[in-house]
């Protein structure tokens, strides 16, 4: 079988500027090796927490009722349906637990969220804040809870809680100054948005 004619003006991109038919070294250029993402541990959030201070942005992480530094997800639907996300190992009762820090920056409240997590499961960071900036309250915050159980980890779906701007990151920084910028450009993002 011989090959289709195909007219070379209509597919060209121009004529050759050089008519020899000697091929010239050709330079291999490879894209730069992706740095390794930190690993998704309370210790690396904390870090990266502290590395935003140098960027004046101000964090507490809240404690919980029992005075632990963070939460536990609710076990049961508004129906009382059992939700079974909410335990780290359901079999022995383990329940999940979440850290929230919330981040002052100029008088105006953030909040950012982070769930423990199976080995298997891959959650993203939720940053959080109501629009008008304010300190969030407790029901809200469980309100927030509640919805990523019953998500199954997804932290928010669109208008799932009115009057809040939320945003979900994975983890792909490398170091706690890259988290540090990527959590403060979406302060201003924020508040460039009032």
């Amino acid at each position: 079988a011989s090959l289709p004619s195909i007219d070379v003006d209509t597919y060209s991109t121009g004529a050759p500027v050089n008519n020899s038919l000697d091929i010239g070294q050709m330079n291999l250029v490879t894209p730069s090796k992706r740095e390794e993402a930190l690993a998704s541990t309370y210790e690396n959030l904390k870090l990266g927490v502290e590395a935003l201070t140098k960027l004046d942005v101000y964090s507490t992480v809240l404690i919980s009722e029992e005075g632990f530094p963070y939460f536990k997800f609710p076990i049961r639907d508004r129906s009382r349906k059992l939700i079974k996300w909410s335990y780290i190992d359901f079999k022995r009762q383990i329940l999940r637990t979440v850290t929230i820090v919330e981040l002052c920056f100029n008088d105006s409240h953030f909040y950012i969220m982070e769930s423990e997590k199976r080995d298997t499961e891959k959650y993203t960071l939720l940053f959080l804040c109501s629009i008008n900036f304010r300190k969030l309250s407790r029901e809200e915050i469980d309100e927030v809870l509640l919805n990523c159980a019953i998500n199954r980890g997804v932290w928010l779906s669109r208008g799932q809680l009115p009057n809040t701007h939320s945003k979900q990151f994975k983890h792909t920084w490398s170091s706690h100054d890259k988290f540090a910028e990527v959590v403060f450009l979406e302060i201003m993002k924020s508040l460039s948005k009032q």
